[in-house]
């Protein structure tokens, strides 16, 4: 692996250390692609601070573990900190659909206060009872027609309430 720019030390110090910090970040946070990342921004951390004069092996290694450790315990806080605001946000996102909910429900109660009786009446059936037309009109003692005309008409009325949501 050659980049230019990048003194060959480095280059082996990368190759060195790499897979250490990777087993080591692998090993507390059981995660393949999350100990891939901090190990690479540990040698990133490592290569920004190459003005640093103490370079000897005992520095690079108590820097880069030292690194690495901040690292998963900032990842672990982030969590923490993530975890607890899900919360609100589930139980906000909650709230809001139960706002909503009571809204469509209003809306529905006023389409109904708009029906004539018979109409209300018809389509509450069909909405409840899941039968045929021809059951309906058996029941209401009304033509196929007569019912198909009364849920037409309920449909109409609820399509023109609720065409903003469309």
């Amino acid at each position: 692996m050659y980049a230019p720019n990048v003194p060959a030390s480095f280059e082996k110090t990368y190759a060195y250390y790499f897979p250490i910090l990777f087993r080591f970040g692998l090993k507390h946070t059981s995660d393949v692609a999350l100990s891939k990342d901090l190990a690479q921004d540990t040698l990133i951390k490592l290569w920004e601070s190459k003005n640093q004069k103490n370079w000897d092996t005992k520095y690079i290694e108590a820097f880069l573990f030292k690194t690495l450790k901040n690292k998963i315990i900032d990842h672990f806080r982030h969590l923490k900190v993530r975890r607890a605001y899900q919360g609100k946000i589930d139980r906000l996102s909650l709230i809001q659909k139960a706002d909503t909910l009571f809204d469509v429900q209003d809306r529905i109660d006023k389409v109904f206060k708009k029906l004539p009786e018979k109409t209300a009446t018809i389509f509450k059936y069909s909405r409840e009872e899941d039968t045929s037309y021809k059951k309906m009109a058996e029941h209401f003692g009304l033509s196929i027609k007569s019912i198909e005309f009364h849920i037409s008409k309920a449909l109409k009325f609820f399509r023109e309430e609720f065409k903003d949501m469309y």
